[in-house]
């Protein structure tokens, strides 16, 4: 005789194995679009990246579910890695608009902010490895002090021709330009901090990182500032991690699925 109690263990036994065995087979099924969506997708050619944005644009816009939005955020992704120059900052402005991350986000606005311009991220790292190590390190020391309100620590700094070269090379970046900076630290000599905005904040820590590491990013993402905030990295040598890790090697949407090839070769790989 079964009594109640034990009736029940065994339903709740067979709704485990039954939901034990439709689990993992429901993992990692590709998800069509609508037939207009999908449709539209195939005819995307990577010797057109812009084709992918404009789609995306699109797609975003008229999302109602958040399948849709996550291959708007694809597309976008695609579009920024397979048109670095003429897209990526657009592109990394569009991912952070779809972010539901707040320090994902911020990165793919710092993203797009050394991006700022066709190839502007690399043209930036180049000329800072002109100027001398003891001149980029003086750069940023005089940031540092000018934030901390060192008014007189700061102009010794920028007193540095090494370190003041570095300002002229980053002044297009800075708001308010080398002008600003100059003026503003005589306005702190006398241990007054400035009441700098989160842009204004941002703006001089990417400019610092460039300065110091140009072609590397080796510091830890969690290394705090001043306000307790993380002093995020953005390595634009691997945007396909920042932009979720998407294959560009697989522009093709078939059937469903991105691909490497416009054929069906491929389609036996579950990964997008």
């Amino acid at each position: 005789m079964i009594f109640p109690r034990q009736r029940m263990m065994i339903l709740f036994g067979i709704v485990l194995l039954l939901f034990g065995r439709v689990g993992p087979s429901a993992q990692g099924q590709e998800r069509s679009l609508s037939p207009e969506w999908e449709a539209r997708m195939a005819k995307l050619d990577p010797s057109r990246p812009v084709g992918y944005f404009e789609l995306a644009e699109e797609l975003s816009d008229a999302a109602r579910t958040q399948e849709e939005l996550r291959m708007a955020g694809h597309l976008f992704a695609l579009a920024g890695l397979l048109d670095r120059t003429t897209l990526g900052r657009s592109a990394a402005l569009a991912l952070a608009d779809l972010a539901e991350d707040e320090l994902m986000r911020r990165q793919l606005k710092l993203a797009a902010f050394l991006l700022s311009g066709a190839g502007g991220g690399e043209r930036r790292a180049d000329a800072m490895l002109r100027h001398s190590r003891e001149g980029r390190l003086g750069f940023c020391l005089m940031l540092g002090a000018y934030r901390m309100g060192e008014g007189a620590r700061a102009r010794s700094y920028l007193s540095r021709a090494d370190a003041r070269a570095v300002l002229e090379t980053m002044s297009s970046l800075m708001e308010g330009g080398r002008e600003r900076i100059e003026r503003e630290i005589e306005l702190y000599l006398d241990g007054r901090r400035p009441r700098l905005s989160e842009r204004r904040l941002e703006e001089q820590l990417s400019i610092e990182m460039l300065a110091l590491s140009p072609t590397e990013m080796p510091w830890s993402a969690a290394l705090l500032v001043e306000d307790a905030r993380p002093l995020m990295v953005v390595d634009l040598r691997r945007m396909d991690r920042l932009f979720g890790d998407v294959d560009v090697s697989k522009p093709y949407r078939r059937f469903g699925r991105w691909v490497d090839a416009p054929t069906n070769e491929g389609l036996d790989d579950d990964s997008r």
